[in-house]
Order: C-alpha cells, then sequence, then structure tokens
C-alpha cells in the first residue's frame, strides 16, 4: 500500500487571521468570467502558506485506494477483530465471525496483497495481524467517527 509522502501536513492547521473579513482590496480575486477562474487568491496571505501542504493527484489516488480497501463491511469486521490483539489464527476468526473459512481467506488474501494485514505460518495453521499501528488508528478513528454519526447517516 503506498503512503502519503507527506503525512504531517494532516496534522498542521494554520488558524486565518483576524482581518480574513476585509480583505485588502489589492489582494482580491480578478472577476473570473464564465468557465474561468480568478488569477489572484481573495486571502492570499492565508492561502500561500497551504500550497505546498496540499496533496498532488497521486498521493490522493493512494489514499483512495487505501480507503476503497477498507469500503466493506466484511473487511471492516475482520480489521476489528485484528485490532483487538496481535493476532488470529484463520479458523478461530471465521469461527468468532460467523464466516466460512473459504469467504474469510478471500478477504484476508484481498487485505495482504494490499499491505494491510500481515500472515504467519505455524506448520498448517495461518496467523493474521494488522500490518502497522496506522491501520489499527485508521480504524479506531473511522469506527469513533461512525459511532458519532445520526443513525440515518451510517
Amino acid at each position: 500500500m503506498a503512503q502519503l509522502s507527506s503525512p504531517a501536513a494532516l496534522d498542521r492547521v494554520i488558524e486565518p487571521g483576524a482581518d480574513r473579513e476585509s480583505p485588502d482590496p489589492g489582494r482580491a480575486a480578478a472577476e473570473p468570467g464564465p468557465g474561468r477562474l480568478g488569477t489572484h487568491f481573495l486571502h492570499a496571505d492565508a492561502v500561500t502558506p497551504l500550497l505546498g501542504l496540499l496533496i498532488g493527484p497521486g498521493e490522493a489516488g493512494a489514499a483512495e485506494a487505501w480507503f476503497d480497501t477498507l469500503a466493506d463491511a466484511t473487511r471492516l469486521r475482520i480489521l476489528q477483530a485484528l485490532s483487538l490483539t496481535t493476532e488470529w489464527c484463520v479458523g478461530d476468526l471465521a469461527l468468532a465471525l460467523g464466516l466460512s473459512v473459504s469467504a474469510l481467506s478471500h478477504q484476508l488474501r484481498y487485505l495482504l496483497d494490499r499491505g494491510v494485514v500481515t500472515r504467519r505460518r505455524s506448520g498448517r495453521i495461518v496467523f493474521y495481524a494488522l500490518a502497522d499501528a496506522h491501520v489499527r488508528h485508521v480504524l479506531r478513528d473511522a469506527l469513533a467517527h461512525a459511532s458519532e454519526q445520526p443513525a440515518e447517516i451510517a
């Protein structure tokens, strides 16, 4: 799974100043014509420092693929179970989640191929675990956020 090159940018928030309500007339945006964007930022002093923090299309695509991997209720249940302990064997995890071993194995392969989980074999038994702390954090935050949403959205 590709990683964003500047995740620290997500932790930085630049607070706008108190004078943002009345911009300097010299920085006012040009009047956009039909289909044309203005040529100057309305709040250039607030926007300019942010430009280097914006992610590009490649980084956005990598994050989109990562979130797409999580966008499945069965995979989320698997990942949540894996987040509860260091690892699960396939048989125990299938039984705990009420899935067939075949269905579970298919989803685990999908997650493994995308770098979200790791696999360890001990004889004939295969164990799976979350790949790293990033997965645990994103999952925890997503589940917390979902629990805060009104029921009709969830």
